[in-house]
């Protein structure tokens, strides 16, 4: 909290610090995004199929996995799937629970533990829409996603969902069940998935350089 100077990953990160930690706002706080360019970017795919949503990341709770499949089995949505990637909650071990009996018993929802890196982005590029739902420090499958041509619909403290809002990033206000039905329901439709795409611009992704040159400039001033 008294450290010289600190360089945040988001300016939700700057604020953690400054209200948990009570780090004095005089002291040098600067924030700098990290980058996702080291994905190739990709241009949109025709959607072809099931309209596919993957959710990346481990089963905790402050990322609304069971709000997630909750709502999807309730929306029914014709001709769509629903991906979970990552490791069980650790806090949790009901979530993993109702995950893994949609996972066996419904055929539209997977769940797939011990991914390697080829096999993450291989589920990240082959989806239609990545979600990005609950809390996040930042977020760099987000970037990830977009700049393999997968658009991200995003909703709670979603930091690098935020910096690409309108440009492959589309927020969907409310968390309550019937908020989350309708995403489901909505994006199911033919051609929401497209007019998604359409907003991709990978051009403004964050880049390693920048966050390079801001950490850089930190250590120096």
């Amino acid at each position: 909290a008294q450290a010289d100077r600190v360089v945040c990953i988001s300016d939700y990160a700057r604020e953690e610090l400054w209200r948990g930690l009570r780090r004095p706002m005089n002291l040098y706080t600067e924030v700098a995004h990290p980058g996702g360019d080291h994905v190739p970017a990709q241009p949109p795919r025709d959607s072809q199929g099931p309209v596919r949503f993957i959710r990346l990341g481990t089963l905790e709770s402050r990322k609304m996995p069971r709000e997630i499949l909750h709502a999807f089995l309730d929306a029914q949505p014709l001709k769509a799937e629903l991906v979970f990637v990552g490791g069980g909650s650790s806090s949790d071990s009901s979530i993993n629970s109702a995950i893994a009996t949609a996972s066996e018993s419904n055929s539209s929802v997977n769940w797939v533990k011990g991914a390697t890196d080829a096999q993450v982005s291989e589920l990240i590029s082959s989806a239609d829409v990545f979600l990005a739902l609950g809390t996040e420090g930042y977020g760099i499958p987000v970037l990830e996603a977009i700049a393999a041509g997968t658009p991200v619909v995003f909703g709670g403290i979603q930091p690098a969902a935020e910096l690409m809002r309108g440009v492959g990033a589309r927020e969907h206000s409310g968390f309550d069940h019937g908020n989350l039905v309708d995403l489901f329901q909505t994006y199911s439709q033919p051609g929401n998935v497209e007019e998604l795409q359409s907003e991709i611009d990978s051009s403004r992704i964050p880049t390693w350089a920048d966050f390079a040159h801001s950490v850089a400039r930190a250590c120096k001033s």
